[in-house]
């Protein structure tokens, strides 16, 4: 969903173009249907637009309200909307664009087109009053008030923390991004109760947003990748502690997917008589200066070299890809490190210390000899317990040809022919893509009842298997044959 910073960068870039201009026509998906020839109907309630000169553009949370005299186009850009101004992109977002705008505004020099967006009128007064009554706890006010926002959330005591910060009449423009990056910040998890938070954790979790949401804003505003600033959402491992990352489906919103590490973000609030604030300090050093940090450190960190098997690692990993062994505390990023000696180690070992690689082979084995030739960049993603046994399982997830990378894996949501299918493509940013495609379906099992493609799923459920994929029957759940099997390989 397009969440607040974007709509927001949306109105300032509409603002800045039309404002002042006057609406000569109106058409689209929106008017198409209001119109209805056989009934007699041959306008719709856009055509009030017609004549109006545009006054103002207002957002708040992840609406947006353009005025028109005493009436007001309202806006929300749902799960992937977009606009374009004379057919071109004036911002960073990334979102879609159909056949036939949902509604396209012809203005006196300039045309406005709006996809996959709900559109509406709505009388300028409620709108204003709307704005008025919530612009200071839009998320990316500039006048935002945090001491109003955490009594909002110090206010709803028995709902969960992940909820209450989703809820548009609290924190206005709070997205499921924001809402999974803000509480990992904070170290909370997200099925935590209100009341089972000190009024200082609510202060730093409504910090923690209001940090990120403006990280949000900067990104799309310049274009940078939003990636690189996420800890948690879409992520399997924790980018803090390498630990596995829980996927799941939480409180009243069971659509939107919830990313926590049940390390790093406390489970057992009601335990604790007090609980320590997290470490973590402001994430918006380089937002309040104003100047955006082009790098990471983990892009100016270089690679590291393992002292048991020699291999070189990329800087961002803390184990070594091929023995698992850990990087040693003197080797932080930014050194690599050659050691001959442990080279030499590895093929004989030593009186003192003979080599032993059992205790980091037991996520690992393969008959294959540890040398750099068959180990350099070749991943192994994932190991698997079979029956007591521990299997190397390879990746079946095909690298780009134009970068090397690992594909995304992803299901087509478009109504058509190939709907609900899944493919591989690229994996980097839109601007970077090499736009390589492949079907992935096509190496999917057959299910047993009717014989055709499965579809691939993850294990939502918190426990073991959780964040697990499994491909199941692709039919809707009324007609499925109940076919399972793991999805080895795939994640």
């Amino acid at each position: 969903m397009v969440e607040g910073p974007g709509c927001k960068i949306k109105g300032e870039k509409i603002k800045g173009k039309l404002n002042g201009k006057i609406v000569k026509s109106v058409n689209g998906n929106a008017v198409d249907k209001e119109i209805k020839p056989t009934k007699g109907i041959t306008t719709s309630q856009f055509h009030q637009l017609i004549g109006r000169r545009l006054d103002e553009v207002q957002t708040v949370g992840k609406e947006l309200f353009m005025y028109f005299g005493d009436i007001c186009l309202r806006v929300h850009f749902l799960m992937a909307g977009s606009f374009l101004v004379n057919n071109k992109k004036l911002d960073h977002d990334h979102g879609g664009t159909a056949e036939t705008a949902s509604l396209e505004i012809q203005l006196s020099e300039d045309k406005l087109s709006f996809y996959k967006s709900g559109v509406n009128i709505r009388s300028s007064q409620v709108c204003q009053e709307r704005y008025e009554k919530f612009h200071d706890l839009d998320i990316c006010s500039p006048v935002f008030n945090q001491k109003r926002a955490v009594a909002m959330v110090m206010e709803q005591t028995d709902r969960m923390v992940c909820d209450v910060l989703l809820d548009q009449d609290i924190l206005p423009g709070v997205g499921n991004i924001i809402k999974n990056e803000a509480l990992f910040d904070s170290g909370i998890k997200p099925d935590s109760k209100v009341n089972e938070l000190k009024e200082e954790h609510v202060l730093h979790l409504v910090k923690m947003t209001r940090d990120f949401s403006m990280i949000f804003y900067k990104c799309r505003s310049t274009g940078t990748n939003l990636r690189k600033f996420m800890k948690i959402y879409n992520k399997g491992k924790c980018t803090q502690c390498d630990g596995k990352v829980v996927i799941c489906r939480l409180g009243e919103d069971n659509d939107r997917v919830t990313y926590f590490c049940g390390q790093c973000q406390d489970n057992n609030l009601k335990q604790k008589q007090t609980r320590t604030l997290p470490t973590k300090n402001s994430l918006l050093g380089w937002v309040q200066t104003g100047k955006l940090q082009q790098t990471t450190q983990a892009e100016e960190a270089v690679d590291w070299a393992c002292s048991v098997c020699t291999l070189v690692n990329r800087a961002t990993t803390v184990t070594c890809d091929a023995c698992l062994t850990k990087r040693e505390s003197n080797q932080t990023p930014g050194v690599m490190k050659q050691n001959s000696k442990a080279a030499s180690t590895l093929s004989n070992g030593t009186k003192d210390n003979p080599i032993n690689l059992t205790a980091n082979s037991q996520k690992r084995k393969s008959s294959d000899p540890v040398t750099s030739s068959n180990l350099k960049r070749q991943k192994i993603d994932k190991v698997v317990k079979n029956d007591e046994k521990q299997d190397i399982v390879v990746n079946k997830i095909p690298l780009c040809p134009g970068h090397k990378q690992k594909c995304n894996l992803t299901e087509v949501r478009k109504k058509g022919d190939n709907y609900l299918r899944w493919f591989f493509s690229c994996s980097l940013q839109r601007s970077k893509q090499c736009k390589f495609f492949k079907w992935a379906d096509e190496s999917f099992p057959l299910c047993e009842g009717h014989v055709k493609p499965c579809t691939i799923r993850t294990v939502m459920k918190q426990g073991q298997n959780n964040g697990r994929k499994f491909f199941t029957c692709s039919f809707p759940k009324n007609k499925q044959c109940g076919y399972f099997e793991w999805a080895i390989g795939y994640d």
